[in-house]
């Protein structure tokens, strides 16, 4: 058995030890998106200021208050415009919501009784609309899709953000990582304006990473790179997590906040600056 699949095999493992310790989702009926808000701005993201997003898989099992109390530290220190959360709960009562945030919620695994996982996307500003993307393939064991949640944000110069946070299918060939990749290019080819991508793309092979970097090539996007990449969520030698930006946006600074371990994965946080777009700066996948 070669490596690649020796750690499939791993991999698969794992999930099926977690569904026996969480119970067992099922994929949602059709495409969900819950929103609301916590005494957040009404104003329109405004482009003379500088612009901070964050990235988190917060990994469903461990969000607990640590986790919560860690997220209301960034949130004090960094001040994000924008949190890209994935693998969070939407439970009865959803104690989750964060003061000063508008909030939206995709749901992709649903446990029954009005309790959800999925991705959530913080942001300080409204969102005029949201789309989710479920997957049309399904993962193994669980039979349920990976997601994307797309949140378009109103600028102060009338154009909008888009901001897409993902967390990609895994356990799967990588034919089916593309049939993904082509729903997220699909969606996103004809936006004219800014646009950030991130969150976890489940890049553990170099042919994903491949598949992913033609995808950002082909969509005008360069990537957020880190100073401290030692530091990234790592598997088989590969960053799982990622922060991609357009043409318009300027990056100031970039960094793993490693001392915030509440996850198995740490979160990404990266400053721009607003900026005409020129030439478009090209760069690799860490």
């Amino acid at each position: 058995m070669n490596l690649c699949l020796t750690h499939f095999c791993r991999l698969a493992l794992l999930s099926s030890l977690l569904l026996s310790l969480t119970g067992c989702p099922s994929a949602p009926e059709k495409p969900r998106v819950f929103a609301g808000t916590v005494d957040a701005s009404s104003e329109p993201l405004s482009v003379k200021e500088s612009l901070t997003v964050i990235s988190w898989n917060a990994h469903k099992p461990m969000i607990n208050d640590e986790w919560y109390q860690q997220l209301k530290r960034v949130k004090k220190q960094f001040q994000p415009q924008i949190a890209a959360l994935q693998e969070m709960q939407h439970l009865a009562g959803f104690p989750w919501q964060v003061p000063g945030y508008h909030w939206q919620f995709g749901a992709n695994l649903d446990y029954g009784q009005s309790s959800y996982a999925g991705l959530m996307t913080l942001t300080r500003n409204p969102v005029s609309s949201n789309q989710l993307l479920l997957s049309t393939e399904t993962e193994p064991v669980t039979g349920t899709p990976k997601a994307g949640l797309i949140s378009m944000i109103p600028l102060d110069n009338h154009q909008e953000l888009l901001v897409l946070n993902v967390h990609a299918i895994n356990f799967v060939r990588d034919s089916h990582y593309q049939t993904q990749l082509t729903q997220w290019r699909q969606a996103l080819e004809h936006h004219q304006g800014p646009m950030l991508i991130l969150g976890d793309f489940n890049t553990w092979s170099q042919s994903r990473l491949t598949q992913l970097q033609a995808l950002t090539d082909d969509l005008g996007l360069s990537p957020v790179t880190f100073d401290d990449a030692q530091e990234l969520t790592q598997f088989m030698g590969s960053a799982l997590d990622h922060i991609f930006y357009s043409c318009q946006l300027h990056l100031d600074s970039a960094q793993v906040l490693e001392k915030l371990d509440s996850s198995d994965h740490l979160p990404l946080l990266a400053s721009f600056h607003w900026q005409q777009c020129d030439d478009k700066p090209e760069g690799d996948l860490q």
